[in-house]
């Protein structure tokens, strides 16, 4: 993970400690909107964030006058679990479909073991989700 990145993961997990940002129980990304905040305190949650090419969800965001661009599962891996992938690692969707972010569903691994996982999980008959 290059610095750039990390300042990335660094910054929006500081905008989920302060709640500009939190996670569904599926790990989807939200904020919080006003609603009528002449009126009342309500908020509506916003989901935030959109599918790449390849079927990951990615998080645009601006902190302090940067502009950054993070994956949302590896985002909600960190915050929940509080392990950052360095070096090789990665974090893999066991079922292989991408827009299953539950925790339940992400692990640490390798690139080696994540591309051994997908073969055999493909060679088993898995597909994983939408690309």
């Amino acid at each position: 993970m290059t610095k750039e990145r990390m300042l990335g993961y660094v910054a929006f997990l500081h905008l989920v400690s302060i709640g500009r940002f939190a996670f569904t129980p599926s790990g989807r990304a939200i904020r919080w909107r006003m609603v009528a905040p002449e009126v009342s305190n309500i908020a509506e949650a916003i989901q935030v964030g959109r599918a790449n090419r390849n079927g990951y969800r990615r998080i645009p965001f601006r902190f302090l006058g940067h502009r950054f661009e993070i994956m949302e599962h590896v985002a909600y891996f960190i915050h929940r679990k509080g392990i950052w992938p360095t070096g090789e690692m990665q974090i893999n969707h066991k079922d292989l479909d991408r827009s299953n972010g539950t925790i339940d569903n992400l692990e640490l691994m390798t690139q080696s073991e994540n591309m051994k996982h997908s073969a055999a999980m493909r060679k088993a008959g898995k597909k994983g989700g939408k690309r």
